[in-house]
């Protein structure tokens, strides 16, 4: 049998009382994922990185350094140490080969077994094109023809000699027969086909160093930043000269600070910074850096430093505390936040757009909801809250900041919980106090809170609720403990269904499941990353299994089916439910602020609901039980379907009056399995004029709903779609009322007036739709039926007639009069 949901909440509750018991199962593995950077390519510790080269074809990156080169390929970076070497100049021949330049000669670096082959040629610089190498020294340029064999590659070469040049650098290829060059300070574009023809197009270009080509447009890097130069007048006239970059003396992301190497590809430009040991990439046609850095640095966006601590999310964002800043990664974009303070800052939490924040010493409210500034604002907060001086943990519910605060009572540490409000930042409520040393704290989606403590030489996760404000140190459960010579508990957090997962110090995590059953997990890095890297933080987005772990300089994201992590988009949809009529409706309200989940039914598919999203339930409506037990309940009304807690229902039987009467459809209409008026539960369909029989009447949300039977079977339909007679559709005749005489009227049941069924009063009102020589067709009470033409008087349009034939009398003789009378009055005054 499937069951309802994956396990929603712990119920730790129940057990109050008794030891704690722990099963430690067999320990697994969780795979992981970089996830800030974004890509374990950005993520690379570089040494005076001096050149750059990528392969389209193989997605293949090289960054050469001065005594290695580094390859990353399929996740994965390979280091070729090159300790005889000096590596300064790195191009790609094909796939398989690298051409770099070291000592003035160039060598051919297969990336198949890393063997080295000496081309025999010498250069100062070189560049690569369609099987043609071009290099240049002193006053001469070689043009080599690159050719392959069993022992390797061979560059065959033809001597160009230009005498009035000399200390030629930064060469790049147009074409094999036409190459770009700077001499002096002074670009020339050279032509393979004779000695001296040269053609002058940029001057002011001194100290270059590296350079490329790209769609008409040559980029160079000189010690004081990136420069490009239309050669062919792309862009602007030949020979405009134009700074991209200027270089800058800020060791920061986002600079370029002493660039060396230069790469054009898909409208970027990737520049290898010597001094800030990154390669750094930017959107020439925005003339902005665009985030995306080779380095281990973590001074921009979308990275993290070694000092940042704390690690939460809010409404599906991630957010880092590092030292002073605020790293936000909200999906793809990142952005950095200073806070209007100095030093580090260890925790902090975050509710909408607002934010605590403390060192440990000090806590301070900001507000995030300035998006045209980088610095935040602070919020004014109480003073009393500067007597907090041991903060270590914080956490938030619905609209309350939780915090920890360690003191020491009569000589024992003991770890207070306080509760403040995020609308004011007034008064800090004390919620719970507990012996030891609070080392986190973080809260379910429900409202229960959780700590880590110390004591006695013992790590514990400890619950409890937020329940009163008189009792702080009411009801707690203890859910898992370690002897601290083992391990030691660094961090917590608790997913959809209440599961504790505590981040222990060996990198492993333990997942403590409602029955305080420990299950064991050793997280796996990249061998990219640091050997010694140790996760100190995790986090996780309420109901959902995003699931993070921080570690120095970078954050991963953990492998939720290998720990297990629930959330509502798992909930089965149990074998007992089945959307089909029930005579026995139970329907319930929710308590107040009950966490709800709600569910696409017509989406269902195979074991799983259709998660839509959770929420905090507000309103007052009631709703229809469609499945419940002792735990989860299914519930629908007209605008929502959800699955919510039993524990949160306060469930009745739908109060019916019962009755028995045949009354008939007014129109098409539908009937229902439940009083829920949305496609999923439709029935059956009912036809206008059809006769029902009213088994009861009662009312749900405001709409009065009519228990039937038909042929069909049993359903719910609205009481106003039914009528006590059949209903009406044809067009009544001319007089659109008749008025029965002063002595009544009798009522057939045919026209030939033989079987009489009523009466009707004297004066009464009804409506014609046939006409014969001696009846009326009416319609009285929902029926049709028959009176005799002697019994009615016309009252209708012949009424209505002769009022408009006498008004227009009245109002012609008004007309008249007037009309005379002005001629009347006209004469006399003249």
């Amino acid at each position: 049998m499937k069951k309802l949901l994956i396990l929603l909440l712990t119920l730790t509750t129940a057990l109050l009382s008794g030891s704690i018991t722990v099963y430690a199962v067999e320990n697994k593995e969780v795979s992981t994922q970089i996830f800030a950077p974004q890509t374990y390519l950005e993520y690379y510790q570089l040494n005076s990185p001096i050149d750059y080269c990528y392969n389209k074809d193989t997605d293949t990156h090289v960054i050469a350094e001065s005594n290695r080169i580094v390859l990353y390929n399929d996740d994965k970076f390979t280091v070729c140490e090159l300790s005889d070497y000096t590596v300064t100049q790195v191009k790609f021949v094909n796939d398989e080969n690298l051409l770099f330049l070291s000592g003035g000669k160039l060598y051919v670096l297969s990336l198949k077994d890393y063997s080295i082959q000496n081309s025999g040629c010498i250069a100062s610089c070189f560049d690569y094109k369609d099987n043609y190498v071009v290099t240049s020294i002193g006053n001469n340029f070689y043009l080599l023809t690159v050719s392959y064999d069993d022992d390797g590659i061979r560059l065959g070469e033809t001597t160009v000699t230009y005498q009035n040049k000399s200390n030629y650098s930064a060469v790049a290829m147009i074409s094999p027969s036409e190459w770009l060059c700077i001499s002096e300070g002074t670009l020339f574009k050279f032509n393979a086909n004779g000695k001296g023809n040269f053609t002058q197009i940029a001057n002011n270009l001194k100290d270059a160093r590296y350079a490329c080509y790209s769609d008409g447009i040559y980029f160079v890097t000189r010690p004081n930043g990136v420069y490009s130069v239309d050669v062919d007048g792309t862009t602007s006239e030949i020979g405009s000269t134009k700074l991209l970059v200027a270089s800058s003396q800020e060791h920061k992301l986002g600079n370029v600070v002493s660039p060396q190497g230069v790469v054009s590809y898909d409208g970027m430009l990737y520049v290898t910074d010597y001094s800030l040991n990154a390669v750094s990439q930017f959107d020439v046609k925005a003339n902005r850096f665009t985030g995306f850095n080779i380095t281990s640095r973590a001074d921009g966006a979308g990275r993290v430093s070694s000092y940042t601590e704390d690690l939460q999310t809010y409404d599906n964002i991630v957010y880092a505390l590092d030292k002073n800043t605020v790293k936000i990664f909200d999906g793809e974009k990142t952005s950095i936040k200073t806070l209007p303070l100095n030093g580090n800052y260890t925790a902090f939490s975050v509710i909408g757009d607002k934010m605590l924040v403390t060192n440990g010493n000090t806590i301070n409210a900001v507000s995030l909801n300035d998006e045209t500034s980088d610095t935040l604002s602070l919020i004014n907060i109480d003073a009393n809250l500067a007597l907090f001086t041991s903060v270590t943990a914080v956490t938030a519910f619905g609209g309350n900041f939780y915090f920890i605060n360690n003191t020491i009572i009569d000589s024992n540490p003991y770890a207070e919980v306080y509760r403040l409000s995020s609308e004011n930042f007034k008064e800090a409520v004390l919620v719970k106090r507990l012996q030891g040393r609070g080392d986190d704290l973080c809260t379910d989606i429900f409202g229960k809170l959780y700590a880590s403590i110390y004591n006695n030489s013992t790590y514990s996760v400890t619950s409890f609720y937020d329940n009163s404000d008189n009792a702080p140190n009411s009801s707690t459960t203890e859910l898992f403990n370690i002897s601290a010579g083992v391990n030691s508990i660094l961090s917590i957090v608790v997913d959809f269904e209440c599961n504790v997962y505590a981040l222990l110090s060996n990198n492993q995590i333990v997942r403590i499941d409602e029955n305080r059953t420990a299950n064991y997990y050793t997280l796996t890095k990249s061998k990219n990353l640091p050997e010694t890297a140790q996760a100190k933080d995790l986090t996780i987005i309420d109901a959902t299994d995003k699931i993070y772990a921080l570690y120095d300089g970078f954050i991963l994201s953990l492998n939720a089916k290998d720990l297990d992590v629930a959330c509502p988009a798992q909930m089965s949809v149990p074998s007992e439910y089945e959307n089909v009529f029930s005579a026995n409706v139970f329907t319930c309200t929710l308590n107040e602020k009950s966490r709800y989940f709600e569910v696409d039914l017509a989406k269902t598919k195979d074991d799983y609901y259709y998660y839509t999203g959770y929420s905090t339930y507000l309103g007052t409506e009631s709703f229809v039980i469609l499945y419940t037990d002792d735990k989860y309940t299914l519930i629908a009304n007209d605008n929502l379907s959800c699955v919510v807690r039993t524990s949160d229902v306060n469930a009745s039987p739908w109060q019916r009056q019962n009755t028995s009467q045949t009354m008939y459809l007014c129109y098409d209409a539908n009937a229902y399995t439940v009083p829920v008026l949305t496609e999923y539960f439709r029935l059956y369909e009912l036809k206008e004029n059809q006769a029902v029989t009213v088994k009861s009447i009662a009312n749900f949300n405001g709409v009065t709903f009519a228990l039937v039977e038909c042929e069909l079977g049993e359903g719910y339909v609205p009481y106003t779609m039914l009528k006590k007679g059949v209903a009406v559709t044809d067009s009544p005749i001319i007089y659109k009322t008749l008025s029965v005489g002063r002595h009544g009227a009798t009522v057939y049941s045919d026209v030939d007036l033989t079987n009489e069924i009523t009466t009707i009063d004297a004066f009464e009102t009804v409506e014609v739709y046939e006409k014969t020589d001696n009846a009326y067709k009416i319609i009285y009470n929902g029926e049709f039926c028959y009176i005799s033409i002697n019994d009615v008087s016309a009252k209708g349009s012949t009424v209505i007639r002769n009022l408009i034939l006498i008004s227009i009398t009245i109002i012609a003789i008004i007309i008249t009069i007037a009309f005379v009378y002005k001629r009347k009055y006209s004469s006399n005054n003249n």
